[in-house]
């Protein structure tokens, strides 16, 4: 854990900063943006996403001018540090309850993956993603196996293992940050699902030789894998009603919000919430609990 003060100076430093930015039109000093970014890197063991969060700052600091100007992602993060009185992943075990080995691979148009050589889980890459560098799906593989395996298995916060054969993966994921805009961007992704399922993620390299049954599952192509057109679609959905299941599906071709999948694939609901606004705070410890993905409307 932080010390007391040392939290105490880590929050007070990030509302001077935004008071001062908001006052000056996002400009802040420069010598204090990086004084600041200095003290969030002494304090990454106690919280590891202090990294994470530190990147935009360190991507907006002009050290050979006076002033610098923050982003809006900037200045989101500034913001997360001001509530890490609130925050619950100040803190970590030093021996962390372990939740098992992920093992994952990409290929230029697909991602497999295997949890505790057990359970298979893969996909297609969309056609937006393909022209992505392999470093970036490698990152996106691991987001695509927890999704798809997180419901069942990632119950109870701890420590996940991961085994990749990519080590510029393995040295982004485990160092929260990279100059790449494209795989922070993915990183950013990947720890948004890690928060969903309260996971600590800790990655290893593994040889391509041995990485063998998520490497086939990165690569099997499936003939099965078809639908008809959009005009037959909208034929049948004239003629027989709206359908509410998709059956033989898979997250790129599902014709429904509900489907089914021949292995485990990312699947999450996205709820919209729009409830009576004096149950507020049971709505929000029901989204808490469940760890839910919801767009909630409520009065400011």
């Amino acid at each position: 854990m932080l010390p007391a003060a040392r939290l105490t100076k880590l929050v007070t430093g990030a509302k001077v900063l935004l008071s001062e930015a908001t006052r000056r039109s996002w400009r802040v000093s420069s010598w204090s943006l990086q004084q600041f970014s200095g003290m969030t890197v002494s304090c990454y063991l106690a919280i590891p996403s202090a990294l994470f969060r530190r990147r935009r700052l360190y991507d907006v600091t002009r050290p050979k001018i006076r002033v610098s100007r923050l982003s809006h992602g900037a200045a989101r993060d500034l913001r997360w540090f001001t509530m890490l009185e609130q925050e619950p992943g100040v803190g970590r075990a030093l021996w962390p309850s372990t939740l098992g080995t992920l093992t994952t691979d990409a290929s230029p148009y697909g991602w497999g993956g295997h949890w505790q050589h057990l359970l298979p889980a893969a996909g297609f890459f969309s056609a937006a993603q393909r022209d992505l560098h392999i470093n970036v799906k490698e990152v996106a593989a691991v987001r695509f196996c927890l999704l798809a395996f997180g419901s069942q298995l990632l119950g109870e916060e701890g420590l996940l293992q991961l085994r990749v054969d990519s080590r510029v993966a393995m040295h982004v994921i485990n160092g929260f940050s990279s100059r790449s805009p494209v795989l922070m961007a993915g990183l950013r992704n990947l720890h948004e699902v890690a928060l969903l399922y309260r996971v600590a993620l800790r990655a290893s390299w593994l040889p391509s030789m041995a990485n063998v049954w998520a490497d086939t599952l990165s690569r099997k192509g499936d003939r099965d894998d078809w639908r008809l057109s959009d005009e037959m679609i909208t034929r049948l959905q004239l003629r027989y009603g709206c359908h509410t299941v998709d059956r033989f599906a898979t997250p790129l071709n599902a014709l429904c919000p509900r489907f089914n999948t021949k292995m485990h694939a990312p699947v999450r609901e996205f709820n919209w919430v729009n409830p009576p606004f004096s149950q507020a705070a049971r709505v929000l410890n029901k989204v808490y609990a469940d760890k839910a993905t919801e767009t909630v409307i409520l009065p400011v």
